[in-house]
């Protein structure tokens, strides 16, 4: 079942967190008494303030809490003084709190990653570069894990929250190879209005052949592929089955939407997790009739596809997957991508990666340097793309 995470707009949402709030830092880890059934403060009543939800069969999992610098200053300023820390940072400081997901769920891969890629994209898109916040220690290897954070201070102890706290800093310009790629949004995203996020794990079904389609599906990270002719509990990938493939950037699920009628292909997660943008049919129609340049990717996306079924081509080889996710990832080669990441993504194994990549490096498309991969001809790369 995959982990649905939103930002939480309307009323009913919102209070779905505060009693998250309440459920895991009362009920469970008994931090603090109160006699409400929900945890909110006053910096959730500022219109900036964002809190993203996690969901799972429409159960709340999972949330945090994102706030902007202002003249009232940031939540973690209640606990730390940030104030000389923050003059020594270029560009603008953003907080993120009330980090909490029930106990069942503390170990569910790529929870915690989906809620930071979520909080990094709204940060990014404010014109923010920096995180900073106090935490829970426990909490610190994970982030740094995943995203880079580091202590810039001594451990305290909360009165407040009666627990231990470590001031923090994320610098999202600064993320190294293998952790930044995770956070990076595609390069210029065919739509990219949507507040809603879906993850799945390798093999879980996204779209299913015969069912009516509602929404169609922005790839951000990880890849997916059609399954025809075949069961769809497979989730070996054959050369020598028709498959189609799609990379980060690359959008599916749209048919439906045009014509209204039941999905033709199923598709499944081919990597080992996949992060897709959720549009509505409304997002979808809005952005078609007021955006000729997204009318026209998108006309150009299904002209593609008939043309490899009329040429008999249906089938996406491994080598343009990969082609397509290190140029995206790579920023058309102005930035290092990672290995490991790399065939992670490409839901194919390292043995299979080098043998494609060895022929690349001969021909000095890319070079090796350390555990990256560094593009030295996109343009050769691009072509792949468009076989």
């Amino acid at each position: 079942m995959p982990i649905r995470i939103i930002k939480a707009v309307s009323s009913f949402e919102k209070d779905q967190v505060y009693k998250l709030r309440h459920k895991v830092f009362v009920e469970e880890e008994a931090r603090f008494d109160t006699q409400e059934k929900r945890v909110f403060d006053r910096f959730d009543s500022f219109h900036d303030s964002e809190s993203i939800l996690a969901l799972e069969k429409d159960m709340p999992i999972a949330t945090l809490r994102i706030s902007y610098d202002s003249p009232v200053g940031l939540p973690s300023f209640d606990h730390y003084d940030f104030s000389e820390y923050i003059k020594s940072l270029e560009g603008k400081c953003a907080c993120v709190g009330w980090l909490g997901s029930l106990k069942g769920y503390r170990h569910h891969p790529g929870l915690v990653i989906g809620m930071f890629k979520t909080a990094t994209r709204k940060i990014r898109m404010n014109k923010n570069r920096h995180i900073i916040s106090t935490i829970h220690p426990p909490i610190l290897p994970l982030l740094d894990k995943i995203v880079g954070a580091k202590a810039i201070g001594d451990q305290f102890f909360s009165g407040q929250l009666k627990v231990p706290m470590i001031p923090i800093h994320i610098d999202l310009d600064n993320i190294k190879p293998g952790k930044r790629e995770v956070f990076d949004d595609p390069i210029a995203p065919i739509i990219q209005n949507s507040d809603e996020r879906l993850i799945y794990k390798n093999g879980e079904i996204v779209i299913k052949a015969g069912e009516k389609g509602h929404h169609a599906f922005l790839v951000m990270r990880g890849s997916a592929r059609v399954v025809a002719g075949q069961s769809t509990e497979s989730q070996t990938f054959d050369e020598n089955h028709n498959h189609l493939l799609f990379g980060q950037g690359q959008i599916f699920g749209e048919l439906s939407l045009i014509d209204g009628k039941p999905r033709t292909t199923t598709v499944v997660c081919h990597s080992n997790e996949l992060d897709l943008m959720v549009l509505n049919q409304e997002t979808f129609y809005n952005e078609l009739v007021s955006n000729s340049a997204t009318a026209n990717q998108i006309l150009k996306i299904l002209t593609a596809r008939l043309r490899r079924n009329i040429e008999n081509k249906p089938m996406t080889s491994n080598s343009e997957l990969l082609a397509r996710i290190m140029l995206d990832a790579s920023n058309s080669g102005e930035k290092p991508v990672n290995q490991k990441w790399l065939a992670r993504q490409c839901g194919i194994w390292m043995n299979d990666m080098n043998q494609i990549t060895e022929k690349w490096i001969n021909n000095r498309w890319i070079d090796i340097q350390s555990e990256n991969f560094r593009i030295l001809a996109p343009e050769e790369l691009e072509c792949l793309t468009n076989l």
